[in-house]
């Protein structure tokens, strides 16, 4: 969070000074964008993104976007866990085990940047950054839990099963991209990029994504 404050304040301060200097195109547009993302795994699903630009300079704009993708890690692996059951009269806790075999996260990214724009004809070309707190709802394929054996109290459970698996809820990441635009009007244009994106949490994805921008 102190990171993306800092990139905040530096980017408005440098924003700030670039538009003094050059204050010839005021404009904003917004865009809808959809694609694919690709992780390592090569699991293709589909990514979405609404964005909306202001224009600082001749060259350079900043930018915010909110988001959806969904990526798979394919997991395999044995989790050591228990569980309290009563019923009635009886009370005892359960040792069990599972089996995970892969883990889905659906993410929503909402993200600030900016872009530096090299104008030619008859496409534009940029490259850019963003900084992003995505929102994430996990969810694991695993087998049904099988009951291993089972106490009368917690702290006769061996440790093994004592682990708490605990999934992401969120996390930070950060963009790396580039593209090309095409005007089809002054006000309406296609724009065409690739992003790679590093995340604290998740697998690092690819994705390639189509949008028009008004």
């Amino acid at each position: 969070m102190k990171f993306i404050i800092c990139y905040l304040l530096l980017t408005c301060s440098f924003f700030a000074q670039t538009h003094n200097e050059d204050t010839t195109i005021t404009s904003t547009s917004y865009g809808i964008y959809c694609g694919v993302n690709v992780n390592k795994n090569m699991f293709v699903s589909n990514a979405f993104l609404i964005e909306g630009k202001v224009f600082l300079t001749k060259n350079i704009f900043a930018k915010i976007n909110i988001g959806y993708y969904r990526t798979v890690v394919k997991d395999s692996y044995r989790v050591f866990s228990f569980k309290y059951i009563q019923i009635q009269d009886y009370k005892k806790y359960n040792t069990v085990y599972y089996d995970v075999m892969k883990t889905q996260y659906d993410v929503f990214p909402i993200s600030i940047g900016s872009l530096y724009l090299y104008r030619s004809s008859p496409l534009n070309y940029y490259a850019g950054i963003d900084i992003s707190y995505n929102l994430i709802d996990p969810f694991q394929y695993r087998t049904s839990e099988k009951i291993i054996n089972e106490f009368d109290s917690i702290n006769d459970i061996p440790n093994v099963y004592k682990n708490i698996v605990v999934l992401p809820n969120g996390s930070y990441s950060v963009t790396l991209g580039a593209g090309a635009i095409f005007h089809f009007t002054a006000n309406l244009y296609l724009d065409v990029r690739y992003i790679f994106k590093y995340d604290n949490e998740l697998i690092n994805s690819h994705q390639i994504l189509i949008g028009i921008n008004i």
